[in-house]
């Protein structure tokens, strides 16, 4: 414990410019009496540790001290870098800066444990995640267009809070004057501009959970077969506790949301799949089947 104080009290030096005694001992729950030790067994081990009296003055690290290597294993900092090589899908200027800098100082590029790229075959979302990623981190708000799930296009104007990664999909989280909180699908957002107006996130609404835009779409308990070829497709799109392998067919069983994604999935299958129930879906795929033979037939 004693050790571990030891350390948390290093980096919270390193990171203020200096502080009171009772700061420390307030923060560390512990006497001034014992922060006073800590900070001898500090200075005793090789960190130039100051303190200054009067008015501005209290306990800091000499700003040109840097913090060796040596505190984090080989494993801790290999791991370390695999974690902000994570963040370069976007590009980060800043953060592939903070990446080179401690591949030289740990010799190691982490490049072996993860390779991550969460762009669309074909489309890159960089320039959007970019500039959302910017608005988030000046706190600026931020403008742009969206278009929901029922193709309505709409000009938005919010406070950028966080971005979400969540189903192979970037989301923004945000917090609208006239709608509160919201998360809005990056692939749906526009024109993307950073206003020259900030927020404070102090000011923003605290609320339990974000709201997405509204759906309407009523829930179906859906039965799908389909063969062995298209499976995969399932497994990527439903939970694996839903599909029954049955010989050489599968069958899905699930309770979904009928959206018009979910008959544009049922469809791309092809002949390699049918639905079972509800017969309603059934009927609605047998027509758009139909409308499309008759658009693509040749006479």
């Amino acid at each position: 414990m004693h050790i571990q104080r030891l350390f948390k009290l290093t980096m919270y030096l390193l990171n203020k410019r200096a502080v009171k005694a009772q700061e420390l001992a307030d923060y560390f729950e512990v006497s001034v009496r014992t922060i006073f030790r800590d900070l001898d067994v500090l200075s005793n081990a090789g960190i130039p540790i100051y303190t200054v009296q009067g008015t501005g003055g209290g306990i800091f690290i000499d700003p040109d001290f840097v913090l060796s290597k040596a505190t984090l294993t080989k494993e801790e900092q290999t791991r370390l870098v695999a974690a902000l090589q994570s963040w370069t899908v976007a590009d980060r200027q800043e953060t592939t800066f903070l990446l080179d800098k401690l591949r030289g100082l740990f010799q190691t590029d982490g490049s072996e444990l993860i390779e991550i790229d969460f762009s669309r075959w074909g489309h890159s979302d960089k320039a959007t995640y970019d500039a959302v990623m910017t608005a988030i981190t000046q706190h600026r708000n931020l403008a742009f267009s969206y278009i929901d799930l029922y193709q309505a296009e709409s000009t938005r104007t919010v406070c950028p809070l966080k971005l979400l990664y969540q189903e192979r999909a970037w989301y923004l989280k945000a917090y609208e004057e006239s709608k509160g909180h919201r998360i809005f699908k990056l692939n749906r957002i526009n024109d993307v501009v950073i206003l020259e107006d900030s927020f404070s996130r102090s000011t923003v609404p605290l609320e339990q959970t974000f709201k997405q835009e509204p759906q309407k779409f009523d829930c179906i308990s859906l039965e799908v077969c389909c063969t062995a070829k298209v499976a995969d497709r399932l497994y990527d799109e439903f939970p694996s506790k839903s599909i029954v392998r049955q010989g050489g067919s599968y069958l899905l069983k699930i309770e979904v949301p009928q959206t018009p994604w979910l008959e544009s999935f049922l469809l791309s299958l092809g002949t390699e799949a049918e639905v079972i129930r509800p017969l309603e879906l059934r009927n609605q795929l047998a027509k758009t089947a139909e409308e499309l033979y008759q658009k693509y037939r040749t006479t």
